[in-house]
């Protein structure tokens, strides 16, 4: 059954601190799990007809949905449709047959609808002993149960692991459903072109079948940094603008390339053959323009993945999503709080992505997902379609979100201090280039939708985040329980990042005041009235919108390693700022 589909501030963060504790499983789906499923479904059915792929308890793939969502039309277009425009048949056992195609039985599925054109997920393709170890092991389970279905029968038989045709004859399927869906174009994330393990290849690759099976496709090669990588950018301070990755590693053997066929894809301003000195931040604003490049000229669909489709894949899965919504292209009657949950619902917790074992190894990819909304906010990043018709213009009125006055926006620079110590004077002074920004930032909830009133602002940097800092309440005599209301507590000194420097709290100390005032951080960039009267761009403002109520809700949820203790007047600072600018203009 459907829910009522208000998202709340509150359902974020319980779908944030739920996906923290435990990755997805289809087979150990609990009622939250089938409550966040419920709410994906009712928030797609605000703008398209669906039909839905069933996957309970994972019989198809156990870190899938445990219903997939098939986008068919948007519910403005529906006059003359009457019936589902997919024989439900046909295409569930074209899936049923496709999973042993591809890595971890991650098989091609249809996430995005722009323009009858299909924008698809998958893991690569399976290797050989990976292909005939799941069919021998399919053959041995479902060979032990009474009643097996015809479709698990017919399976069996097209994939006899002692049959050397049945490699042939599965990836013949893979590229039946890739045609059935209409993509003609496989964007490949690999830095390899088969991933090896133990001196075996486990997997393979579309770019090296080599009966060259997959010809008839436009083949992307876009190599691009693991999650292993992530642990790189957070330890270097969440500094992505500063940082290269080391294309010269033995497993790296994948080249960029891009199709000729495509003339589309070969943007002017890109110098593609220097991409190996392009650091984190240029490498994925060139790919993801790339992609969205073809979702404006493409004729066809496209199909994107890396090896097992959780990490790198819902990265560009989710900014896609995210950037198309921007734009009012895609789920066009959702708000900020509502496209964040879908995105972080489906595209990452349901497909799989396991953020425990992330948050365990440093690998902080889905944080840099929504970092990194803040370098795609310019015009070079929008798509458009001289046809398309939108449903409604997206104004500064129709935002989520209240900026009061009072508020300090942050600039674009990187941020300073490392996620164990993010407060050290060492970091502050180290870094001065890079001051932080304060800022107080409130959200109320009314009938289950976040209210707001838009700041305006021309400054070139990103929009203020809120990120209450976690903190013991030491007057009440708990031990260390922690609020999650972004109206108590303490106020934490961001980066644009939303990496925290410096804790502060009304009833706190001065030392930090101090060491603000002395190195000139709070005085150099604060914002002058002059700065507010500009209108930032419904694209920038969509954007900031959901980075900051992404942050909010992993800062409430997730938090973030910070050392600091209770420091700074930062609300008389604020205030005293205020007024002393206030009596400068007057």
């Amino acid at each position: 059954m459907a829910g009522s589909g208000k998202i709340k501030q509150s359902d974020l963060n319980q779908l944030v601190h739920h996906m923290s504790k435990k990755a997805f499983r289809a087979k150990d789906a609990t009622v939250l799990d089938e409550k966040i499923m419920s709410h994906c479904l009712t928030l797609c059915g605000k703008d398209y007809k669906y039909s839905v792929l069933d996957n309970k308890n994972g019989e198809l793939c156990n870190h899938y949905p445990p219903k997939l969502i098939l986008l068919e039309y948007e519910c403005r277009d529906s006059a003359g449709h009457h019936e589902s425009i997919y024989n439900m048949q046909s295409l569930t056992d074209m899936f049923r047959k496709d999973r042993f195609a591809r890595c971890r039985t991650r098989f091609v599925v249809p996430v995005i609808l722009i323009e009858g054109k299909h924008i698809c997920r998958s893991a690569t393709i399976s290797g050989s002993g990976e292909l005939y170890g799941r069919l021998g092991l399919n053959l041995v389970f479902n060979g032990e149960r009474s009643g097996s279905s015809t479709a698990t029968s017919d399976e069996a038989n097209n994939g006899d692991p002692g049959d050397m045709q049945a490699l042939d004859r599965i990836r013949r399927q893979d590229i039946k459903l890739l045609k059935e869906l209409r993509v003609n174009h496989i964007c490949d994330l690999m830095l390899e072109n088969k991933k090896v393990k133990y001196f075996l290849n486990v997997t393979s690759s579309e770019k090296v079948d080599k009966l060259n099976r997959y010809s008839d496709f436009s083949l992307w090669s876009l190599p691009y940094p693991g999650c292993e990588f992530f642990k790189v950018w957070r330890d270097r301070d969440y500094d992505a603008d500063r940082i290269v990755f080391d294309w010269s590693q033995e497993f790296v053997n994948s080249e960029l390339e891009l199709p000729q066929e495509s003339p589309h894809l070969h943007i002017p301003d890109i110098c593609w053959k220097e991409y190996k000195t392009w650091s984190l931040i240029k490498l994925t604003q060139n790919y993801l323009n790339t992609i969205l490049r073809h979702v404006q000229s493409g004729d066809s669909g496209l199909l994107v993945h890396c090896i097992s489709g959780w990490d790198r894949t819902p990265l560009f899965i989710s900014l896609v999503r995210l950037s198309l919504w921007a734009d009012g292209l895609v789920h066009k009657s959702l708000s900020s709080l509502e496209i964040l949950y879908f995105t972080v619902a489906y595209d990452w917790y349901q497909f799989g992505h396991d953020l425990p074992d992330r948050l365990q190894k440093g690998e902080e990819i889905m944080f840099f997902c929504f970092y990194f909304l803040k370098f795609i906010q310019s015009e070079e990043f929008i798509v458009h379609f001289p046809t398309a018709s939108r449903s409604r213009n997206v104004s500064s009125t129709d935002l989520d979100m209240h900026y009061p006055m009072g508020v300090l926006l942050d600039a674009d620079f990187p941020p300073f201090g490392s996620s164990s110590s993010l407060c050290s004077d060492q970091s502050m002074s180290s870094r001065s280039d890079a001051a932080p920004q304060l800022f107080m930032v409130e959200s109320t909830e009314k009938d289950g939708t976040m209210t707001s009133c838009p700041s305006s602002s021309a400054l070139n940097g990103s929009r203020p985040v809120s990120v209450p800092l976690r903190v013991a309440d030491s007057g009440s005599g708990s031990s260390g329980k922690r609020s999650d209301s972004p109206s108590v507590g303490s106020w934490q000194v961001v980066t644009g990042t939303g990496s925290y420097v410096e804790s502060v709290s009304p009833h706190s100390g001065a030392d930090a005041h101090r060491r603000l005032s002395s190195s000139g951080e709070f005085s150099r960039h604060s914002a002058s009235l002059s700065d507010l009267h500009h209108e930032p761009s419904p694209r920038r403002t969509r954007l900031e919108e959901v980075r900051s109520l992404f942050y909010h809700a992993y800062a409430s949820t997730v938090g973030f390693k910070n050392g600091a203790e209770d420091s700074s007047t930062l609300l008389d600072m604020l205030t005293d700022k205020m007024v002393a600018l206030g009596n400068k203009l007057a």
